[in-house]
C-alpha cells in the first residue's frame, strides 16, 4: 500500500478558541508557542489535505476571540493548504457559557467580532460555514440572554464562574488575574463567591 498518497488525503483537527496567555490558562498544559509552531508546521511540512480549527467559545475565551481570528488570518494567508474554522458555542456548564459574562462585556466582544468579520467577510479566506458560524456567535452575544432553560440566573451563574476559577488557580497553579484583561479581571473582582 503507498501510503503517501492516503496521507494526502489525511485531514488534521485540532481545537483552540483563544490566543497566548489567555489560550494557555482555559487550555491547561497548554504552551501557546509550541502549539503555534506544531500548527505552521502541519501545514507547511506536512503532506495533508486541510487544517481544521474547532473552536469551542465559553465566556472566557471571547476576550482573545479576535486575535486568535488575526491568527488564522495569517495562517490562511500562509499555508498552501485550506485551513477552515468552526465556531461552537458552549452552552454547559452554564457558568461557562459566553452568557455568564456580563452584558456590557458581552457586547465589547460582539463589536469586535462584528467589526472583524466586516473587513473579513469579502476578503475570500473565509468561507460561508466560518461566515455563517461567525455571524451566529454575534447574534448570540447580542440576542440571547440565557444558556439554557434551566440555568441559574446571571449572578449565580458569575458566581459559579468565580469559585471555579479560585479552586482552578489553587489546584493548577494558575493565576486569572495575570491572563485576562483588565476589564475581565475588574468584574471578577467584584463578583462575591
Amino acid at each position: 500500500v503507498d501510503l503517501s498518497q492516503k496521507i494526502h488525503h489525511l485531514e488534521i483537527y485540532t481545537s483552540n478558541e483563544s490566543f497566548g496567555s489567555n489560550a494557555e490558562y482555559l487550555r491547561d498544559g497548554m504552551n501557546w508557542q509550541t502549539w503555534k509552531k506544531n500548527v505552521e508546521k502541519v501545514f507547511t511540512e506536512g503532506n495533508i489535505k486541510a487544517l481544521h480549527m474547532m473552536m469551542t467559545i465559553s465566556g472566557l475565551s471571547l476576550f482573545s476571540l479576535d486575535q486568535f481570528l488575526d491568527q488564522l488570518i495569517i495562517w490562511k494567508k500562509q499555508s498552501p493548504k485550506p485551513i477552515r474554522f468552526s465556531v461552537n458555542i458552549l452552552r454547559h456548564p452554564t457558568f461557562h457559557s459566553p452568557l455568564a459574562v456580563p452584558r456590557h462585556l458581552r457586547l465589547q466582544v460582539q463589536g469586535r467580532l462584528k467589526t472583524w468579520l466586516q473587513a473579513q467577510r469579502n476578503s475570500g479566506l473565509l468561507i460561508d460555514f466560518e461566515i455563517e458560524s461567525l455571524q451566529r456567535l454575534i447574534d448570540y452575544l447580542e440576542f440571547v440572554e440565557v444558556p439554557t432553560k434551566t440555568a441559574e440566573p446571571q449572578p449565580e451563574l458569575e458566581k459559579d464562574l468565580k469559585r471555579f476559577l479560585i479552586q482552578f488557580d489553587k489546584r493548577r497553579g494558575k493565576n486569572f488575574r495575570m491572563s485576562f484583561p483588565t476589564e475581565v479581571v475588574d468584574w471578577l473582582e467584584q463578583v462575591q463567591p
